[in-house]
């Protein structure tokens, strides 16, 4: 008996989306920008009086003044950058590209010693 197989592997455009969109809020604004604007906003609403909720819309308002809209070329470009850039390089993209092959055989001696 002799059996052959190969396993292939290629990613193509596979990517890790939680890689992805922690670099994409990044590339618009470092997160410790975000979290003193944010901060700042949301105890400001506060001390004027605002409930939680209320405090918490304004801050995050004003902290995400600027992000790209989804849907739009702004975000679309800013994304695929990321996107597309293997991790290696500090993107999110997989790069995998692997082949296993493998032969085996086997002869049945048995045959032969109990005769």
């Amino acid at each position: 008996m002799l059996r052959a197989y190969t396993t292939q592997e290629n990613a193509g455009q596979a990517y890790n989306t939680t890689i992805t969109t922690r670099l994409f809020n990044e590339a618009w604004k470092p997160s410790l920008q975000w979290y003193t604007e944010y901060g700042q906003a949301f105890l400001g609403g506060k001390l004027n009086g605002m409930s939680h909720t209320d405090a918490h819309n304004l801050a995050r308002s004003l902290a995400d003044a600027g992000r790209p809209v989804a849907g739009s070329a702004q975000f679309q470009s800013l994304y695929d950058g990321i996107r597309l850039r293997p991790i290696s390089k500090g993107g999110g993209r997989l790069i995998d590209r692997t082949n296993l092959y493998a032969v085996e055989g086997q002869y049945n001696l048995y045959r032969f010693w109990s005769i």
